[in-house]
């Protein structure tokens, strides 16, 4: 009640004091601090324990990604953007966790709607290149968007393009001027990766009917709540039993809450940020939720997951196909 009293009074607040707020925010609350920071801390924990055998293989390949392309590619990218654009359109932690996932799991086929500049579809697609296995396919539709048909944001009235506000700061929310969905990602790790312009609610119905089944589902597109209540539907149909489908931004509605409560309760946070965002001084919180596999012990005894994505070997499993 005290966080939701705290959002209210700071979008209330005139713009030039916010910045004031957002400073002194934690200073002037330090009890809300820790124990936010704490959540943050204990969000981490359980989701290491819930599908690693140990905090050393999550630590491991959060080792891995920072010494990835990953970062010299964002950091090449930063170069060609004009002085105060950020191209950020992902919080790391999500896309370490996503990345850890996908090496652990060696799912087949991912697909993902919201592409933007392509922070979290390059750390996919870096875990793809590692396990020499899988492909990917994003659906985007920043690209034919223009300045006259932009979304306006209800609460911060500012455009915003992909159906939802940007995380960064203000000017990020358009695509960089001439740039592509996932303009920064290499041209050597497009092998493994189909990208499909247009609107999801169009896109997505064709693309998972083509794929027919699908390992690993991830929303980071418009966070409207009944756009991510139809992208969980229609994606769960094809989630593979033991399949996992991940969102971004949890907390901006009910959506996810509701969608976990009616279909399983194999479910929790992949992510919680207690610092307040220049737009929504809501945390930015992901989630996940497991499909149960049927006749399947998903889990040992301690509770960790043995299978999240049932899929053979590599060598015994051909790719997806391109065409």
């Amino acid at each position: 009640m005290f966080q939701e009293t705290i959002n209210k009074v700071y979008l209330q607040t005139p713009e030039a004091y916010q910045e004031f707020l957002r400073k002194w925010y934690y200073v002037l609350n330090p009890k809300m601090s820790w124990r936010d920071r704490k959540k943050t801390l204990q969000t981490t924990a359980q989701f290491s324990g819930r599908f690693f055998d140990c905090e050393e293989t999550m630590q491991k390949y959060e080792d891995e990604f920072n010494e990835s392309i990953i970062g010299p590619a964002i950091y090449e990218g930063i170069q060609e953007l004009p002085e105060g654009v950020s191209l950020f359109d992902a919080h790391k932690d999500e896309c370490i966790r996503l990345y850890a996932l996908i090496r652990e799991y060696k799912p087949a086929v991912i697909v993902e709607t919201g592409v933007y500049s392509g922070v979290s579809t390059i750390s996919i697609l870096a875990a793809l290149e590692a396990n020499e296995f899988g492909r990917l396919y994003s659906i985007d539709y920043s690209h034919v968007l223009s300045d006259e048909s932009a979304a306006v944001d209800p609460i911060t009235e500012q455009s915003y393009y992909r159906g939802r506000p940007s995380c960064a700061e203000e000017g990020t929310h358009v695509l960089p001027k001439g740039k592509q969905p996932g303009w920064l990602i290499p041209a050597d790790m497009r092998d493994r990766w189909e990208l499909i312009p247009g609107r999801p609610q169009t896109e997505l119905p064709r693309l998972l009917d083509r794929l027919g089944e699908i390992d690993l589902f991830h929303h980071d597109s418009s966070h409207a709540a009944s756009s991510m209540i139809f992208e969980f539907e229609l994606a769960w149909q094809y989630l593979r039993p033991g399949g996992l489908m991940v969102s971004n931004h949890i907390g901006w509605n009910d959506a996810f809450e509701t969608f976990v409560s009616e279909h399983s309760d194999d479910y929790g946070l992949m992510t919680w940020h207690y610092n307040p965002g220049a737009d929504y001084p809501c945390p930015g919180s992901s989630g996940y939720i497991v499909k149960s596999a049927a006749n399947t012990n998903a889990t040992d005894s301690s509770g960790v997951v043995q299978s999240v994505v049932h899929v053979q070997p590599p060598e015994q499993v051909a790719e997806p196909a391109t065409d």
